[in-house]
């Protein structure tokens, strides 16, 4: 199934997440971007997302939405895709392979930076000689 297809199937029906304190936003959401950024060349901003939100009589802070919003939706395969930096940074729902490539990509590079920030964590601490399993 594709990520259009479940993302349209999700507004009708959140499975898992029906009982979710945030579903209304996460709905107004996935709507949202189905109706203006499907596939990596419509993306938007996370902020006009939030002022679409706001304005719909939602309130919601970025930090909120990336957490209790994004965070579940992927974790419950609506997966919104991003696209950091650039002219067409954004989210979007994934449309085809190179969409989903992309979002890959740019989930690959925030985990190689903190992979690497916890390898420097980790050897600070062993000049320490702390455990840390």
């Amino acid at each position: 199934m594709s990520f259009i297809q479940n993302a349209k199937d999700f507004v009708e029906n959140p499975g898992d997440l029906t009982s979710h304190k945030k579903i209304g936003l996460m709905k107004e959401t996935v709507k949202f971007l189905l109706k203006n950024a499907v596939g990596v060349d419509h993306a938007i901003s996370t902020d006009r997302i939030i002022k679409h939100l706001n304005t719909a009589g939602y309130k919601i802070k970025k930090e909120d939405w990336q957490i209790n919003i994004l965070g579940p939706l992927r974790d419950n395969g609506i997966f919104i895709g991003s696209k950091r930096g650039g002219r067409k940074a954004g989210m979007y729902i994934i449309a085809n392979k190179e969409d989903a490539l992309q979002t890959h990509g740019s989930i690959y590079d925030r985990v190689f930076v903190e992979r690497q920030r916890l390898l420097k964590l980790e050897k600070l601490m062993d000049e320490m000689h702390w455990e840390y399993d």
